[in-house]
């Protein structure tokens, strides 16, 4: 009786142990992300280890920066994509962003881009490399700016805020960044950038 009371009490905390984690995991799995951040990100203007920090962060073209500088923050969500990246954007100029991008594209990720159509050919336009990296890309003449600068990772998470997506931006201007993945917002942001994109259908 004492041998199987013992092995009754084993496959007790066994139990409790696994349930434990179990639910641990399902907090992490749905943790919500809630993240700020603002530019410009002076980190990158050196390579000097002593202003880069002890965690590095590769970029695509292998250049390393602050792991918790704002730039490497903004390139490791838009990293994350699995199946979708959708991109609205008035302007997109920064070769570092276009590449992270076009690694989401050899990785199967399918990715839309919806431009200013005023921004489309101007200096330092990544459009061109993008579309011949298989990214679907629509700009359509209108009255007035399209002067959204948002992006929907796998329909779950967002990222927008006033960052242009320009050299510029990241290490000039005054920006600010909100990454979540509240459903509720994004959930609005994904039925604007559906009708965005049907607005901007050349065909029409």
């Amino acid at each position: 009786m004492v041998f199987y009371s013992e092995q009754f009490c084993i496959l007790g905390a066994t139990a409790v142990v696994g349930y434990y984690i179990y639910t641990r995991m399902l907090k992490t799995d749905k943790e919500e992300i809630n993240e700020v951040l603002f530019f410009p990100d002076h980190s990158i203007e050196t390579f000097n280890k002593d202003y880069i920090g002890n965690k590095i962060f590769k970029t695509v073209s292998c250049m390393a920066i602050d792991e918790n500088s704002s730039m490497a923050r903004m390139l490791s969500f838009i990293r994350r994509a699995e199946k979708t990246l959708d991109l609205c954007l008035m302007i997109f100029t920064c070769g570092e962003f276009a590449r992270e991008v076009l690694d989401c594209r050899k990785r199967g990720v399918r990715v839309r881009l919806i431009v200013d159509y005023s921004n489309i050919g101007g200096s330092g336009c990544q459009l061109r490399n993008l579309r011949e990296g298989g990214v679907f890309v629509r700009g359509r003449k209108q009255p007035f700016l399209m002067h959204h600068k948002f992006a929907i990772v796998d329909s779950k998470l967002l990222i927008n805020g006033s960052f242009n997506w320009t050299g510029t931006a990241v290490i000039g201007n005054n920006e600010n960044v909100v990454i979540t993945s509240n459903s509720k917002v994004v959930n609005r942001f994904v039925k604007e950038y559906a009708k965005l994109w049907e607005k901007h259908d050349p065909q029409q």
